[in-house]
């Protein structure tokens, strides 16, 4: 299976390694920073409080931004401006790595994990009815002006 190209600019891994592209864009941090402190505007509980930036699962993988309120946790991946409908799909398919690899974090005890896709265009037909599928909820915003 071939990796898709996108524009996305996502940085490095955790153990360094680059994974196909320079430092994270502007755009991105710009948008991941806004959701962490905005869990109301991305349609979470306001108990959830603010996201964590940047936050480590035990695979070895990074979700963007992580919200937990004690009990319930959501993993939340962002495609800034930047991003092409095939950045979209593999952010799709990171949200449920990362929701199960989060609830296996827990286990035997078992956990509510939802996993959110925030895009800063809306998804195409397709896209969104994979998401839905996949228990994937999305919500387009504007933070970042083309």
């Amino acid at each position: 299976m071939r990796k898709p190209k996108g524009t996305e600019v996502d940085g490095f891994s955790p153990n360094g390694k680059n994974y196909g592209g320079p430092a994270e864009s502007e755009e991105h941090k710009k948008l991941k920073e806004w959701v962490a402190a905005r869990p109301h505007d991305v349609g979470l509980r306001k108990s959830f409080g603010k996201g964590d930036l940047e936050s480590s699962l035990l695979s070895g993988d990074t979700v963007d931004v992580l919200f937990s309120d004690g009990n319930d946790f959501v993993t939340v991946e962002v495609k800034s401006c930047r991003s092409n409908d095939e950045d979209f799909r593999r952010g799709i398919y990171q949200c449920v790595k990362y929701r199960k690899v989060k609830e296996a974090e827990h286990f035997p005890n078992k956990v509510n994990v939802q996993a959110v896709l925030v895009t800063e265009r809306e998804l195409n037909s397709e896209l969104k009815a994979r998401a839905r599928l996949l228990k994937v909820r999305f919500k387009c915003v504007s933070v970042n002006k083309k």
